[in-house]
């Protein structure tokens, strides 16, 4: 037993104040071990170190049964969503296989990868595998890899040939199931087998214990450390107090006595959560820095969204230098912590499957670092989006609210409303911004403004591109359409049209306080009054002149074949005309007046959404 690494242990983690964040930067060994290198100095040159041994062993190409072709560089984070059943976990087994030559694969048709020399690999295995000596020469075990000899990797090892063996010495797949079992206590027939257990692992390194340490102290707000009182099962301990006292003993028989009631005492990993268990055993596996490939399926799997969101952060951070990971996730909270710190790294891979078919569509680093850049896109629901089957872009949460909740109501029978995705982006001058990243995607989006969008002629022209369309084949007729408009504006309205006005919707108010919502309305009347006003309450049912309404009507259904849908009536509220209140105030009124959602009275609002085909 190592006393003075014990004490090492509990130094990189005491004097931390209760209730403030851990920072892993702020990690200092005790006085008389302290050196001049900061912790991010240690782990850099660590890795470095690394680095400059680790084989020639990465996925250069991903070639998918569509045909599509994705090429990788050697240090990024591939991360595939979609929805379930399109074959995420599927291309991760695929992947995985193809490592090893496999001819059968199902959502991958193949891969193209380098190759390390014969004797890089034989001494990576004698760096980081457990060697036996033998009268034939050399054998090698460890973590997925059981007596591979040095004769298979130097006359069995060729591009023909990659056994499972070899492709486990510098590849790993991780679903839950691996995740949990090797946070549990190790066996003991591996006991003297470092490479077998990263927990035995950590024991001879002292940085990556601080490391992980500090990451588990971050996401749960507890210590780790390994628990080595029972030598034939140490385990992993977690403990909320940093402040143990050194253990006093007069001999080592005494101190091994004491050190094991201690340890013995305190809680285990694997007496935790599904959580915790799963979210250490993905960092044990991270910091074996045997591993050039990772394909994790799930990492989210058992945690809150803000462990997972730490976990995201925390997976590229453990992936720095140049290792590859291929990640299949449901969780944005798990893809938002990965992209906060890595985007420059991450590319995305949407998943989308019709029948028996796949497709798979690419957004890239480039267009990840827009959204990550971009302080509305990286905070707004948008890569949400990208795990749900359609997306119905609104112009406020109001109207996400009373479309989603309609929609609902329209599909209880087939249960399809939960495969769309409801989001909005503060208004229309937003929205050919947030389609961009979705379309790329090949997100099935559709767009509902109000009716309003057709008197800004560059706000939709943005609109019919970024859904694909062609401005010049609407240009005519809102031509038509905006020469009867303009000719019909700016009419001043006269003293007694607005006290008949007066007189008309608010007799019944007069021995009332003047509301904020009344006063809004009283000094919309005193106002200029365009065509806009009556159109925005009256949709096209406003336009009295034939041509213009012909070319209203023609700009609507030519814009329904791209996806872009214009309120017909003017604007959400008169969906359901009479009640009082704007937006968030209309909507509650709306619901408490008429909370049964199969009434007549949304029977407007379901037909509109019905024509969105979602």
């Amino acid at each position: 037993m190592k006393i003075d690494f014990i004490s090492k242990i509990l130094a990189c983690v005491k004097g931390t104040k209760a209730g403030k964040k851990f920072d892993a930067t702020q990690i200092k060994q005790k006085p008389e071990t302290l050196t001049s290198k900061s912790f991010n100095q240690e782990i850099e040159e660590y890795q470095t170190g690394n680095d400059t041994k680790r084989p020639n062993y990465y996925l250069q190409k991903i070639i998918f049964n569509d045909g599509s072709e994705i090429d990788i560089n050697k240090n990024d984070i591939i991360i595939l969503v979609g929805e379930n059943n399109v074959g995420k976990s599927r291309a991760l087994q695929d992947l995985y296989d193809l490592l090893a030559l496999s001819q059968s694969s199902t959502v991958v048709k193949g891969i193209e990868n380098s190759k390390p020399l014969k004797d890089d690999l034989l001494q990576w295995c004698r760096l980081h595998l457990t060697v036996k000596k033998q009268d034939t020469g050399e054998s090698y075990s460890g973590i997925g890899v059981k007596n591979i000899s040095d004769f298979d990797i130097t006359h069995g090892y060729d591009e023909k040939t990659v056994t499972d063996s070899i492709r486990n010495v510098l590849a790993c797949k991780l679903n839950s199931y691996e995740r949990l079992s090797i946070s549990g206590p190790v066996q003991s027939d591996f006991y003297l087998d470092l490479n077998n257990n990263p927990i035995k692992a950590l024991l001879n390194d002292e940085l990556q214990l601080k490391r992980v340490s500090a990451a588990f102290y971050e996401a749960f707000g507890m210590f780790i450390f390994p628990n080595m009182g029972t030598s034939a099962s140490p385990s992993l301990c977690v403990y909320d107090k940093p402040d143990i006292q050194p253990i006093k003993h007069e001999s080592q028989i005494e101190f091994q006595s004491k050190y094991t009631k201690i340890m013995n005492s305190i809680p285990k990993l694997h007496e935790q959560g599904d959580g915790m268990r799963c979210f250490m055993g993905l960092l044990l596996y991270l910091i074996i820095e045997r591993y050039n490939i990772y394909l994790i399926d799930e990492p989210e799997a058992f945690l809150h969204p803000p462990q997972a969101t730490l976990l995201g952060g925390m997976v590229g951070d453990l992936l720095n230098g140049n290792r590859q990971a291929i990640i299949a996730t449901h969780s944005l909270h798990f893809l938002k912590g990965l992209l906060d710190k890595h985007s420059n790294r991450v590319k995305i891979i949407r998943i989308t499957r019709s029948k028996d078919t796949n497709s798979f569509n690419l957004l890239n680093n480039e267009r990840i670092s827009k959204i990550s850049n971009d302080s509305f896109l990286k905070h707004s629901s948008l890569l949400e989006g990208m795990f749900y089957k359609n997306v119905v872009l609104c112009e406020s949460d109001v109207d996400c609210m009373f479309y989603s909740m309609l929609n609902s109501a329209i599909d209880l029978k087939g249960a399809r409303g939960a495969d769309t995705l409801f989001i909005h982006c503060g208004g229309k001058h937003r929205m050919e911004k947030v389609l961009w990243a979705l379309k790329e995607l090949k997100v099935d989006v559709k767009v509902v403004t109000d009716f309003d969008v057709l008197n800004d002629r560059e706000i939709l022209k943005k609109l019919v591109e970024a859904c694909g369309g062609t401005w010049d084949l609407f240009e005519d007729d809102y031509k038509v359409l905006d020469l009867y408009i303009k000719g019909q504006s700016r009419k001043r309205i006269r003293w007694g049209e607005f006290l008949e006005t007066i007189n008309s919707k608010f007799a019944e108010d007069c021995k009332n306080e003047i509301s904020s919502e009344k006063a809004h309305k009283i000094r919309e009347l005193l106002g200029f009054k365009t065509l806009w006003d009556d159109l925005k309450n009256e949709g096209i049912d406003g336009i009295k002149q034939e041509d213009a309404r012909n070319a209203a009507e023609s700009i609507l259904e030519r814009l329904k074949c791209i996806g872009l849908f214009i309120v017909p009536c003017g604007e959400l509220e008169q969906f359901v005309p009479g009640i009082e209140g704007h937006s968030t105030s209309w909507l509650n009124n709306v619901i408490e007046q008429n909370p049964d959602l199969s009434s007549d009275v949304y029977k407007k609002a379901k037909d509109f959404i019905r024509e969105l085909n979602l």
